[in-house]
């Protein structure tokens, strides 16, 4: 069960980071919204273990395997922005990661705090209805917005060579985690 949450954590992370990596590869941000969608339509399809796909639904027994999802998500996607650009200076990466560092963390918490609502819906359609819908309408409405993927995030600064500051980044994912599970109540 540990291998199969681990692979599954790995290869999710790996998808973002890859989706968020062609997202900044396209000049047309159109075509790179439609990449992530096909990023987290593959999540979807084949149920793979990824935290803004899973915190909306947490129990409180399964806090440990959702922290771990997390980590492995965040090294994953992370390590994934890192090689696949090695060597490379991806302006657009830059952008997201400077103005991620001048955030104040209300604006960290509204911005990722919409992520968790929009990746909540996606998910919450696909698991329903079997259907692509949520997460071609929602995710080019977080990417749109500027909303914050706590597993995005460190694909960008993979992306960029750089470290992601720990502390803000768990913070992403608290936002993250709010909007799911608040709309997973209210709805």
């Amino acid at each position: 069960m540990l291998k199969l949450i681990i692979r599954h954590s790995m290869l999710a992370g790996f998808l973002i980071g890859l989706a968020s990596f062609c997202y900044c590869q396209n000049d047309i941000k159109q075509f790179g919204m439609v990449l992530f969608c096909g990023g987290l339509f593959t999540i979807c399809r084949y149920s793979l273990s990824l935290y803004t796909g899973m915190v909306g639904y947490v129990e409180p027994m399964n806090a440990f395997r959702l922290l771990c999802v997390l980590v492995i998500n965040v090294i994953a996607s992370f390590l994934t922005g890192y090689f696949f650009n090695y060597g490379h200076i991806n302006d657009f990466a830059y952008g997201i990661v400077n103005n991620f560092n001048t955030m104040t963390y209300m604006d960290v918490f509204i911005k990722s705090f919409g992520c968790g609502v929009c990746m909540f819906l996606a998910v919450d359609i696909w698991k329903k209805y079997n259907s692509v819908i949520g997460i071609m309408l929602f995710v080019p409405i977080f990417l749109s917005c500027g909303f914050l993927h706590s597993i995005a995030i460190p694909a960008f600064y993979g992306i960029c060579g750089t470290i992601p500051p720990m502390f803000k980044l768990l913070f992403v994912a608290f936002g993250n985690g709010v909007g799911a599970i608040l709309v997973n109540k209210i709805k």
